[in-house]
Parts: structure tokens; sequence; C-alpha cells
């Protein structure tokens, strides 16, 4: 059985998850005896998170009209109007955290960070909230 899939231009094949696109061996499950004991098994991690850093410029070829079409997008006044936008309202929210000593995570997994980022994101808010003169509720 293979895992390669056909690509979108033609019939070349593209390489799948193992490799070569060849899946590894099925193995074939024993059923325990009275004399073995239990079977033992190991439950896979499904929370495992697998980061890569990834250049998504070249993941799409030169020649793709999505290309062509969001080059299009980004000549629009909306565009130039949405980056002002973004550079006004997220751009900054990201420097101040930046300056409030969110350069890296201090902790390691996905889990702990999404814990430690909602507590940054708290003390932006509240900053900001001072800054504007907003009484909080209360």
């Amino acid at each position: 059985m293979s895992a390669a899939t056909v690509g979108d231009e033609g019939g070349e094949p593209q390489v799948g998850l193992f490799g070569e696109g060849e899946l590894p061996e099925a193995r074939a499950v024993s059923r325990p005896t009275e004399a073995g004991g239990p079977v033992r098994v190991k439950w896979p991690e499904r929370n495992q998170v697998e980061l890569r850093a990834v250049d998504l410029d070249a993941l799409l070829a030169p020649d793709r009209p999505a290309r062509t079409v969001w080059a299009f997008v980004q000549m629009s006044d909306f565009a130039k109007a949405l980056y002002i936008q973004r550079a006004a309202t997220v751009e900054c929210a990201n420097a101040q955290l930046r300056r409030r000593g969110l350069q890296r995570f201090s902790v390691c997994g996905m889990a702990k960070a999404h814990a430690v980022l909602p507590w940054h994101a708290l003390a932006h808010n509240l900053m900001r909230m001072r800054s504007l003169n907003i009484a909080f509720a209360g």
C-alpha cells in the first residue's frame, strides 16, 4: 500500500508521511495465553506537537495563479488600509509584550505556553485600560 498521492498539476506522485511513500509493514498482534499474562499496551500520546520552521512562500510554486491573485489583492486600497490598521493595533500590542519581557517562553510544552500567554494578555489589557483611563467594573 502506498502513501503517495497524485499532485495537482499532473501524475507525479508526492512523497507522503513515510519517506518514499511506502507504509510500514503491519505486525500481527497475538492474543495472550493463560500463562502469558495481560497484554501490555502503550497508548499513543495524542497531545504531542511538532513545531517546524517552514517557509510558507516556498511551498507555493512561483508560477501558480494564487501568486498573481495575491499580488493584485495587495495592491488594492482595502489591503493598504488593512495593513495600516494592523500596524496601529496588532503590531503595537506585540511590541509592548516584547518590551514587558515576552521575548521567549520560559516554560516547555504547548500546554504550559497556553497557560502563560493569557496572563500576558490580561496584563496588557489592564495596562491599556489604565492608560486609556477606563474604570474597572466592580
